[in-house]
């Protein structure tokens, strides 16, 4: 089955699917303003009251009717499998972060997983001067289309893949992952916001930049972590924690200037008792 569906800044605005000739659309009514970039691609408006698409108005739902709807739609076929272009790490994520909200809805159970033609398309046609889905269709299909429509996009993936449907089969389940990945790296994402907002005093001391907040953050450690680290062993605790070897890099870094300086941080603060 492939699926599309579009975002305004966190608001999906609409959600397509096709399967062979079933086909499914609906807009969603959005919780928050359009960012003014996504109505330049998408061409959706909404001003309070009434969604326009390039103008003209069209019918919109709360999202957790429009999942329903979506569900009843999945419900037709047996386990299905979303396609769609560059889903891990667009499409499944919004997605599955709306399926949070609604999560009596259950519509986790109603599909197997998700199969990224991104990185299918990438295995399977190589060298490629853009993979974008629009330039794809261009140039394999030697076709044009209405893109950036969600239905429009969902049909013309559909044909651009089955035009390749001898290549897709042995590769298509390498591209694929269910939905609890998606979960998982949702929960990775929200504890590392945790993880760098608490890093914000070293930050604001002008201890680590920004970014070498995030590296930490992301790397699954925040402030009690590196209190925590210092209290054993000091400098060489830090120094310790920050270079230990993950996947053959350093888990943060190796610099000794931000070491030291993270560290002489932690000294004059680490007798201020934890939250």
């Amino acid at each position: 089955m492939y699926h599309h569906f579009y975002s305004g800044l966190a608001d999906i605005t609409q959600i397509a699917a096709v399967h062979d000739t079933e086909e499914f659309s609906i807009h969603v009514e959005p919780k928050a303003p359009i960012n003014v970039s996504a109505t330049k691609v998408t061409g959706i408006t909404y001003d309070g009251t009434t969604m326009f698409k390039n103008g003209k108005p069209v019918s919109c739902y709360p999202l957790e009717h429009a999942l329903s709807q979506f569900q009843i739609f999945l419900h037709k076929f047996n386990n299905p499998i979303l396609f769609a272009h560059n889903c891990e790490k667009f499409d499944s994520v919004i997605l599955c972060r709306a399926m949070q909200s609604v999560p009596n809805l259950k519509l986790e159970e109603s599909f197997c997983g998700f199969c990224d033609t991104l990185h299918l398309l990438k295995t399977i046609v190589p060298h490629q001067q853009s993979y974008s889905q629009e330039a794809l269709v261009d140039k394999i299909l030697n076709e044009k289309y209405a893109a950036h429509d969600a239905l429009e996009d969902s049909r013309y993936l559909q044909k651009l893949v089955n035009s390749l449907e001898n290549d897709v089969d042995p590769h298509y389940l390498s591209c694929t992952f269910n939905v609890q990945y998606v979960f998982d790296v949702l929960g990775q994402k929200t504890q590392s916001q945790e993880n760098f907002m608490s890093l914000q005093p070293l930050v604001r001391g002008k201890c680590i930049s920004e970014n070498m907040a995030k590296k930490i953050a992301n790397s699954g450690l925040c402030l009690h972590h590196l209190r925590l680290a210092f209290d054993r062993g000091g400098h060489d605790g830090i120094k310790n924690l920050f270079s230990e070897k993950s996947n053959g890099k350093a888990r943060v870094t190796n610099r000794s200037k931000i070491i030291s300086s993270v560290s002489q941080y932690i000294e004059g603060y680490h007798r201020i008792p934890s939250s």
